[in-house]
């Protein structure tokens, strides 16, 4: 018994170094964003808006002067003035410009009713928008500092 308690405790960690490898990988600033753009249709095609909210920053400020409260107000006056939202996302160019920084644009199709494909758009009614966002790293998670969004054609979804 003696000689097996100091063979366990070289062993520990290296099973512990080989049960964090097995995790998920980490993952990377580009898929960060991208997941924090799948939150955003995720809460709009469920109608929740403060789970939208959450995504914005208390910093949020833009061109129109609106900070996180307007903005908010303005994407849950969107959401209620339609009965159904769905909603198909083009992520478009990233850059960081400094570490903790972002900006992205995101081509967004807003429908009534499902959007099985960008091929379908063109036979559908649908709300096209051009977003290009600023994004800042606060307390280790992505948030929304700045937005400006302009109709979108359905030439820049291809």
């Amino acid at each position: 018994m003696g000689g097996r308690a100091p063979r366990l405790r070289r062993l520990l960690p290296l099973a512990t170094a080989a049960l964090c490898a097995c995790g998920a990988p980490p993952s990377s600033p580009e898929q960060e964003i991208r997941s924090l753009v799948a939150e955003a249709v995720r809460a709009a095609e469920e109608r929740d808006i403060g789970a939208v909210k959450e995504l914005i920053s208390e910093r949020y400020a833009d061109e129109q002067g609106r900070d996180k409260r307007a903005v908010g107000a303005t994407i849950g006056f969107y959401l209620l003035r339609h009965h159904a939202v769905h909603v198909l996302t083009r992520v478009g160019d990233m850059t960081f410009p400094r570490a903790g920084r972002a900006q992205a644009t995101v081509l967004a199709a807003l429908a009534g009713d499902a959007i099985a494909s960008v091929d379908s758009l063109a036979g559908m009614r649908a709300d096209l928008y051009r977003f290009e966002l600023r994004l800042a790293r606060e307390d280790g998670d992505w948030r929304v500092t700045f937005a400006s969004w302009r109709p979108a054609t359905l030439g820049e979804f291809f």
